[in-house]
């Protein structure tokens, strides 16, 4: 491909995480953008892979990449999806908007971590 972008590299993120092997999923950022670090966090909450995602968020801050709403709301279901119920919980609590995928990634990681009855009184 004689031209990379952001486009184009948050498809090769997202179609190496769908293949067979999605450990292969490994990022590599040449165009790095807030869809392709959703892209990445997401392969890292379905690899269980917390220190990959770490890292990250860690290069999203220190590349200055915008946070949206979206991005915080894969970190949330990351944290979650990888046993961290007080990480996603500090970060909720931090939001200063939610919506509904919030809500969502906040009762199911609370049920799914065997916080059944505090996932009946997020709302």
């Amino acid at each position: 491909m004689p031209e990379r972008d952001n486009i184009s590299w948050t498809a090769m993120i997202k179609g190496r995480h769908r293949m067979v092997h999605p450990s292969s999923s490994n990022p590599r950022f040449a165009a790095a953008d807030e869809f392709s670090m959703v892209s990445s966090l997401t392969t890292c909450e379905h690899l269980g892979a917390l220190e990959l995602g770490e890292w990250i968020k860690a290069y999203t801050g220190k590349h200055k990449i915008k946070v949206d709403i979206h991005l915080v709301n894969v970190d949330i279901d990351m944290y979650f999806k990888c046993g961290n119920v007080e990480k996603a919980l500090m970060i909720f609590s931090r939001m200063p908007c939610r919506d509904k995928f919030t809500w969502t990634a906040m009762i199911i990681g609370l049920a799914t971590n065997g916080n059944e009855i505090e996932a009946r009184y997020v709302l």
